[in-house]
């Protein structure tokens, strides 16, 4: 913090009369420091934008499989094959729930609820991560 003292007389008719003015000014960050919350904001960011990403396939994947979405429709497949690999960990959890219709198969994957879980955490894992270790350095 930067201290301005600014010191001034007065004649009156009763004498010197003396009054005195401070301020303050916070000291601005040094480039240094703006530049590291800059990056740290940029990776934080670019973690939640990859999650971002990854939890939309998901829900997706979860809304197609509920209400029984043919798997033979292109984006479909395509929806159902990028995300096979996300969910992989979690298929062995919880059994699948599967609810036979007149037309459409309706199932429900516990391990697409519990991806979509356990992703999110890992990403504000890493985002509070990152900010620990920079804030450490400084």
């Amino acid at each position: 913090m930067e201290v301005n003292r600014e010191v001034s007389k007065q004649q009156t008719d009763g004498g010197e009369v003396l009054s005195e003015k401070t301020t303050t000014t916070p000291t601005p960050q040094t480039n240094n420091q703006t530049t590291t919350q800059n990056s740290v904001f940029k990776v934080q960011y670019l973690v939640y934008y990859v999650l971002g990403l990854v939890e939309i396939l998901l829900v997706l994947r979860l809304v197609f499989k509920l209400l029984g979405a043919n798997a033979e429709s292109g984006f479909v497949s395509m929806i159902y094959s990028v995300t096979a690999i996300l969910i992989a960990p979690f298929t062995a959890i919880f059994p699948v729930t599967t609810t036979q219709g007149v037309t459409t198969t309706a199932v429900l994957e516990p391990a697409t609820i519990i991806a979509i879980l356990v992703y999110a955490l890992v990403a504000w894992g890493i985002s509070a991560l990152v900010g620990v270790l920079v804030a450490g350095k400084e």
